[in-house]
Formats: structure tokens, sequence, C-alpha cells
């Protein structure tokens, strides 16, 4: 078999997929960009209960309208009022400053104020109630500093005082915790799978095996549809690979998203990925047809998210009940890759660090392969033994009815 020639009449047969699986992968990352673009969650609606209305309060309330983070457009004259109006999505955040905290605070009282967020958005939720902390510890440290001066301590020394504990925070590989770094280090490589599996695998796996099924092959034959369906199947993959880092690359340029690993890890981890999936998918196909295809992609489509927020990149593998993480990785192989491609991607892991997960890949290839040739060549018998049956009866009933005819 012509090596060369294989290829081209791959592409050719592929072309109106590996169109869409070409464009997809770079189109999704700017899409996602369009809605998550923004590195911070800012200008949050948020309200307050101002019951002290001192100057101290006044100060707190302005604070939290300078904070970048928190749009304080909304003032009520009651916690229920800020609680109805929270309810009501009118706000998603508010603080509550209770009377007498100016007095309670020169007393060192321990006066509390409350900040009550809406918790049905985690993501707002969270951002606003840490953007309030953020103000009230300006405030306290500001309240300390001047209760130690005001006992006669020195400037410097009240200063001094304060930093006797410090500490200093880095965040490493992505300092601005932004959501679309996280986002597009998951979605890409969850995207070419969808689009490899439904658009150009399993389809390529039901054409063939009805093939198999209505023609009667010889052994060189066999041979050469097999060899000719893996090299579509791993130029497809090849293609897919390096247009993926492509879109990576694009999108790093574009919005400075962290892009420190090598084309060479990334491919790697990629194609293992993709082969995989070509040989679950042999065992998948073996229960498919031209009919409950559409069915299954649907099922698919349906538990997607599923596989998103079982793969070790949304919730930590530690967290999951023990054994879950084990049969998820025997069962898809997207678990594999989710981790160490975000690894190589965002913290430029070397190969020694995804080794471990690029052979746990082969190990689960090596095994579904030979489980899905089997399975598919135990059911292309199977219906061809029906098939067969099915023609031999109508065979017989052909001949029934020519002898009616003949006698009559």
């Amino acid at each position: 078999m012509d090596i060369r020639k294989s290829i081209q009449d791959a592409f050719k047969k592929d072309r109106s997929v590996l169109f869409t699986l070409l464009i997809v992968p770079i189109i999704v990352p700017f899409l996602l960009h369009a809605v998550y673009g923004g590195i911070y969650v800012n200008d949050i609606p948020f309200g307050v209960v101002d019951m002290d209305n001192t100057s101290l309060s006044r100060s707190i309330v302005q604070g939290l309208d300078n904070h970048p983070g928190l749009d304080v457009t909304n003032y009520y004259y009651s916690e229920g009022e800020l609680e109805d109006a929270i309810s009501n999505k009118k706000i998603y955040g508010g603080m509550v400053i209770p009377k007498g905290l100016s007095r309670n605070m020169h007393l060192m009282d321990t006066p509390k104020v409350a900040v009550i967020v809406d918790g049905s958005n985690m993501m707002i939720g969270s951002n606003a109630g840490g953007y309030c902390s953020a103000v009230l510890g300006t405030f306290n440290a500001g309240i300390q500093m001047d209760f130690l001066k005001g006992n006669g301590m020195q400037p410097a020394a009240a200063k001094s005082a304060m930093a006797t504990f410090s500490y200093g925070e880095r965040v490493l590989y992505e300092p601005f915790l932004s959501y679309i770094s996280n986002l597009v280090y998951i979605i890409i490589p969850f995207v070419i799978q969808t689009y490899f599996l439904t658009c150009f695998l399993l389809p390529a796996y039901v054409e063939e095996k009805h093939y198999w099924i209505r023609n009667t092959l010889s052994p060189e034959e066999k041979r050469q549809r097999m060899v000719f369906m893996a090299i579509r199947i791993m130029a497809v993959s090849l293609l897919v690979c390096f247009t993926s880092y492509c879109a990576f690359y694009f999108y790093s340029r574009v919005s400075n998203m962290p892009l420190r690993g090598g084309l060479t890890e990334y491919m790697a981890l990629t194609f293992v990925f993709l082969m995989s999936i070509s040989a679950v998918g042999l065992a998948i196909t073996a229960f498919l047809n031209e009919k409950n295809l559409i069915y299954f992609i649907e099922f698919y489509f349906i538990i997607s998210s599923v596989i998103i927020l079982t793969s070790g990149a949304i919730w930590p593998e530690y967290m999951m009940p023990g054994g879950l993480a084990q049969l998820i990785k025997m069962l898809w192989p997207f678990f594999h890759v989710a981790i160490p491609i975000k690894y190589v991607n965002l913290k430029g892991a070397s190969w020694e660090t995804i080794l471990p997960y690029l052979w746990n890949c082969i190990v689960y290839f090596m095994i579904w392969l030979p489980a899905g040739l089997l399975l598919m060549k135990r059911k292309i018998e199977v219906l061809k033994e029906q098939a067969e049956a099915k023609e031999s009866e109508m065979q017989h009933e052909r001949n029934k009815l020519n002898e009616i005819v003949n006698i009559q």
C-alpha cells in the first residue's frame, strides 16, 4: 500500500470534517474571551445599611465605593430591606454597619459589621466577600495604628509593633488567577475531543462497520482497509494536535494568557489522548449503527459537563470518593490528560512531570484497543450472520413464490 497516496486519500475523504476540526478549536477560546475576558469580577452591584452614620461609617462606605470590584449603588434602612434586594437580584451583596460602631470601636468593644452576599452565584458571592474583607482589613489596621498612637506610642514604634508579624503572598504561574486562563486550558482539549469523536471518529467507524457487514472481504482486503483506517485516524489526529496548539498560541498572544509549554510535549500528550479515544471508540461503535448513532451523540453532549467536572481539573482527585477516580480513568481517557495538558501549557512542565500521565494514557490505549477490536469483530460476525440468515429466508420465500407461479 502506498502510504503517501493513502494519506492523500484520507484527507480527501475527510475534507469537510477536517475544516470543522481545524476551525473550531481556534474559534472557541476567542468566544470564551468575549464572555470571560475580564481578569477579575468588577463592579459588583452592592448595597449598604449605615445605622451608625458617623465619619467612620461613612469612610467605610466610601472605601467600599472606591474599590474597583464593588459598585455601591443602593442604600437601605434595615437589614431586611437589604436581604430583599439581594433576593430580588437588584444587588449581589451588602454590608450592615450597626449603630454605635464608632463608639464601640473607640471603647475596643469588638464591634461587628455584617457582610451579606448572594451565595447562589459562587463566583460573584466569593469575590464580593473577599473585596469587603480587604476594605475592612485596611480600616482595621488603620484604627489599631491610631489606637497605639493615642496611648502615647511614637508613630515609628506603632508601625513597628503593627509589623511584628507580617507575611508576603506570591502566586506562581498565573498571578492574576483569571477565570479565562483556567477555562481555556481545559476547554480546548475537551472541544477537540468532542469534535474528533462525534464529527469524525464514530461516523467513520460506523460507515466502515457497515461496509464489512455488507461485503465479503479477503484477508488482504481486510488488512488494507484496517491500515487505511489507521492512517486516516493518525493523519487527522496529528493535524488536530498541531491546530489545537495553534489555538493556544494565538489566544496567548491576544490575551497574554501564559503559554510556557513546548510543542513536542503537548503534541505527545494530545496524540496519545486521541489514540486512546480511537481505541475506546471501537468498543462504543460495536453497539452503534446509522440509526442509533445520533442518540449516542446526544447522550455524549448530555454528560459532557460530567466529563469536565470529573476530569480532576475542576475538582481535585484526592477530594473524590474512594475508587471513583480510578473508575473514571478506566472508562474515559480525558482524566489522564486534562491536568498534564494544563501543566505543560501553564507551568512549562517537563517530560519528567508528564511521563507518568503519558504512560497511564498509553496503558489505557493498550487495554481498550484489543478489547474494542474483539468487540467489533464479534459484532460484525453476528450481524453478518443475521444478514445472511435474513437473505437466505428471503431467497427461500422468493423460491416458494416462483414455484407457486410455475404451478399455476
